[in-house]
């Protein structure tokens, strides 16, 4: 498991799923070495979206609770390649997140799509106007 996910080139990430639970915890979504700078997103709800583009920038998760010291979450990515859509890169926290996650029972799911479109898919609509009669050819 990764304290956190590094990425190059432009990505578009989704919150997919959160779950905060009850009590003072707070999830932080860091956004870290982005061509805009970093950013933070506090309790980000499911449907939350951001771009982001650099050369070298990264996503991680924190745990905030009082005044206490940020605490990283580990966060374990499955990469997937989709016709479609292109390469994803589904980020979930980990199993062996600190106490203070399971006690807020705290969860996140982030989905990151590549816009590079050197890597994403071929259009879906016919290339040329024409179809080439059935028969014999030649």
């Amino acid at each position: 498991m990764d304290q956190q996910i590094t990425f190059a080139g432009p990505w578009t990430v989704t919150v997919a799923d959160e779950h905060l639970g009850e009590g003072p915890l707070t999830l932080r979504l860091r956004f870290i070495g982005t061509s805009g700078g970093d950013m933070d997103v506090d309790d980000p709800q499911a449907g939350f979206r951001v771009d982001a583009d650099g050369a070298d920038w990264a996503i991680a998760l924190e745990g905030l609770i009082d005044a206490q010291p940020p605490i990283r979450a580990p966060l374990l990515s499955v990469h997937t390649f989709e016709r479609a859509r292109g390469w994803i890169v589904d980020i979930h926290t980990g199993d062996d997140l600190p106490p203070q996650f399971y006690n807020q029972h705290a969860r996140m799911h982030l989905q990151c799509v590549c816009r590079d479109p050197e890597v994403q898919p071929l259009p879906a609509e016919p290339l040329y106007d024409f179809s080439i009669p059935e028969g014999r050819h030649g």
